[in-house]
């Protein structure tokens, strides 16, 4: 699963310590770090040795961080060989690790620990993959759940780099520990990753114009919240719930029935709102898109389900609201697209054959709104 991601926060014990005894020992210890490695980017951090090669944890380590220990053993190394604590000290410059860049899913041979990050549009990745030349220009400041601090950059998936801090009190240190992985044991942690903390993961965009990622974010934790009461009215027979409707349906929570034509649809004014979305985050983010739309709904696909090869007649924007990283939207010509939660939408060619298929254990629900046939999507 790594090969389609390439930032993923560790399913690792959060490393806890007290910020200020840390700094102290940190700017009392730090040196310039001037070698071979950093040459390249214009050596750009000041560095303490927190575990040199061959050698053991110090005291002094063990007491700021005391479970330091146990959190690095449950990284998949074999042999560790260095651990660093690093700080820039000017702009780090786009580049990406030594790595075994051969292989898409072994990206990292660096698994690291954001300490501090008061400032967190400093720390970017762009996403593709450098010995190809195919890097996309949009670049994406990670964020973290509130548990954990440990991650991992897939190096063959993406280029990383640091920006300066705006405010010259703002700190940002990361532990950064290089080893020999055991592929088997690293890829079954960043699934487990995965699976833990898909929200926070950054997805491999696929190059084709079948499914395009937007600008357009909402707050996914407020739009989680406020789909409790719709949530309660869907089932697995009954997978389908409007958002918005025709003026004067008689049904603005289940559909307007029978089928209209082409032409029938296009005159059709989706302007209402069940009373169930009334005032809600729905209805807001609704209200606030920059482009024309049609209907709303919230569609369910259960675990273990498939819906039928189809084809509509417009560009969709899907949200997931609740999903799974085995939830899928899959092409006739064999690609597949896994939406993540992460409050983006994504606009998507319905127009081409597809299904949606959920192999997961729990259920898939997406807002998906339609755009108007005939339109091109609006991305940003």
């Amino acid at each position: 699963m790594f090969e389609e991601f390439y930032f993923v926060p560790l399913e690792v014990p959060k490393l806890e310590f007290n910020r200020e005894k840390f700094l102290d020992y940190f700017d009392t210890n730090k040196e310039h770090c001037v070698d071979d490695v950093s040459a390249p980017l214009d050596h750009p951090w000041n560095i303490v040795w927190a575990k040199p090669r061959n050698s053991d944890w110090t005291n002094d380590i063990k007491e700021l961080f005391p479970q330091i220990i146990n959190a690095v053993e449950n990284l998949p190394f074999y042999e560790i060989n260095n651990v660093a604590f690093l700080e820039q000290n000017s702009e780090v410059k786009l580049h990406s690790d030594v790595s075994k860049e051969s292989d898409p899913l072994l990206g990292p041979s660096t698994y690291r620990c954001m300490l501090i990050n008061d400032e967190r549009e400093t720390f970017y990745l762009r996403e593709g993959i450098r010995i190809e030349g195919t890097l996309k220009d949009e670049i994406h400041f990670p964020e973290f759940p509130n548990n954990k601090n440990f991650f991992c950059v897939n190096n063959y998936r993406s280029m990383h780099g640091a920006f300066v801090s705006k405010n010259p009190n703002s700190r940002k240190i990361i532990m950064a520990i290089w080893g020999k992985v055991i592929p088997e044991k690293h890829l079954k942690l960043v699934d487990k990753s995965i699976t833990f903390n898909h929200k926070y993961c950054l997805q491999v965009t696929p190059d084709n114009y079948e499914v395009k990622k937007t600008n357009f974010k909402v707050d996914l934790d407020k739009l989680q919240k406020d789909f409790e009461v719709a949530k309660g009215l869907m089932c697995h027979d009954n997978k389908v719930l409007c958002v918005t409707a025709v003026a004067g349906c008689n049904d603005p929570l289940y559909g307007c029935k029978p089928k209209v034509t082409l032409e029938e649809e296009m005159n059709r004014n989706y302007t209402e709102f069940p009373d169930i979305f009334i005032g809600t985050y729905f209805e807001e983010i609704i209200n606030s898109l920059p482009f024309k739309i049609k209907r709303s709904r919230i569609l369910l696909v259960p675990p273990h389900e498939c819906m039928r090869l189809h084809n509509d007649l417009e560009w969709r924007y899907h949200l997931a609201i609740e999903t799974n990283p085995s939830c899928y939207l899959v092409f006739r010509d064999g690609d597949k697209y896994h939406i993540p939660a992460d409050g983006y939408f994504y606009a998507m060619n319905s127009s081409l054959r597809h299904t949606a298929m959920n192999a997961g254990t729990t259920d898939r629900y997406h807002l998906v709104i339609c755009g108007v046939p005939g339109e091109e999507p609006t991305l940003r």
